[in-house]
Parts: C-alpha cells; structure tokens; sequence
C-alpha cells in the first residue's frame, strides 16, 4: 500500500513538472501553479489512503473506541494526519487522546478527518 502511495505521488508530481514545462512559465505565477497541482495532489492521495485505513481499522478497532473518534494515522503521507470525527462535531472529538498527537504537536500540519462510517468529512 505505501509503496502504491508513493509511486502515485511520484507519477503526480512527474505530472505537474510535465505541465509545467509543457506551459513554459518561468515567472512566479508557474510556479505558484506547479505547487498547488502538487499539494492538491498530495491531498487526494492522503484522502484515499485515510479512507482506506478507516476501513481497515474499522474491523480491528472495536465500535465503541471507534465511535469516540480515534487517530488513525499519525502520518497518513508526509505531513498529514488521519482522524475520526462526528458530523456534526461531537465533544469528544476535541478532547486531546482523540486527536493525532503528530498535529497539536505541529509534526504535521494538515489533516483529514472522516467519520466513524469512514466518509469523507473535511481537509484542512
């Protein structure tokens, strides 16, 4: 799994520099471009993967854990972290042993959350 991951994101960004030279901007704007195709591309890839593990943990983590909103993954891609929460957002979703230590301690500094079904909540 990590390794399809990482082939993923290397044909990615294979693909960004690809546009990038195809576009010919050498300015800043090009290169502004070239970095958002990157992170979004990055986003998807944590967004499956937290999907992904979400399913997996949710048949080895018992319902009632499960339901408090657990870290999944304290690095799901670099930088990234994936968490469950409620939606709408429950109490214990903001108490600190349900949320990823890696972000509050500014180790990552993006996350996605899903819900206890494993849907897609939100990606900041």
């Amino acid at each position: 799994m990590r390794l399809l991951s990482i082939l993923m994101v290397l044909a990615i960004l294979g693909l960004g520099s690809y546009i990038f030279w195809v576009r010919g901007k050498s300015g800043s704007d090009g290169v502004q471009n070239l970095i958002a195709i990157k992170s979004s591309s990055v986003e998807t890839i944590a967004k499956a993967n937290c999907i992904q593990l979400c399913q997996s943990k949710k048949q080895e983590i018992s319902e009632e854990e499960f339901s408090k909103g657990p870290c999944l993954s304290g690095s799901i891609v670099n930088d990234w972290v994936c968490d469950v929460a409620h939606n709408p957002r429950q109490n214990n979703d903001d108490e600190q042993q349900n949320q990823c230590a890696e972000f509050r301690q500014g180790k990552a500094h993006h996350f996605i959350e899903v819900t206890p079904d494993c849907q897609f909540i939100k990606a900041f």
